[in-house]
């Protein structure tokens, strides 16, 4: 993990227990509707999310895809795992960084990807290894 990220995954892992309350206003103004739209469109049996967060998503998923979401921070996956349960969402979370998850040389599954507030540089290497983003 590059120097610049453990500052960011730090900062995550700090704002992680209060990232919801902080967030409120902007969620309920401008964030809802674009995540309601943007799933709207997300079409694929098997979905990854990039940047999982605390699960904000979760709500919108297509409920005949299989979701994989992921996030380098560990606090804000245990606060989705804990939204998983409450809201009984079938989702798997893994702990990893988006710029060193192992892409496949190629996409033999309908593979969504949606990124939410994700790095440029981890964006190229999606785009590079998945050529319909």
């Amino acid at each position: 993990m590059k120097s610049d990220s453990a500052a960011i995954k730090k900062r995550y892992d700090r704002i992680a227990p209060y990232f919801e309350g902080l967030e409120a206003v902007m969620e309920g103004l401008f964030f809802k509707n674009w995540r309601k739209k943007l799933w709207a469109k997300v079409d694929g049996h098997h979905i990854l999310e990039v940047g999982v967060g605390t699960g904000k998503n979760f709500d919108y998923y297509p409920a005949d895809a299989r979701i994989t979401a992921i996030d380098f921070s560990q606090e804000m996956l245990k606060q989705a795992t804990h939204k998983k349960a409450r809201k009984n969402i079938s989702v798997e979370l893994n702990l990893m960084d988006a710029q060193s998850y192992p892409l496949p040389t190629t996409v033999l599954i309908p593979l969504s990807v949606l990124l939410f507030f994700v790095r440029a540089d981890a964006c190229e290497r999606f785009k590079r290894a998945i050529p319909c983003l």
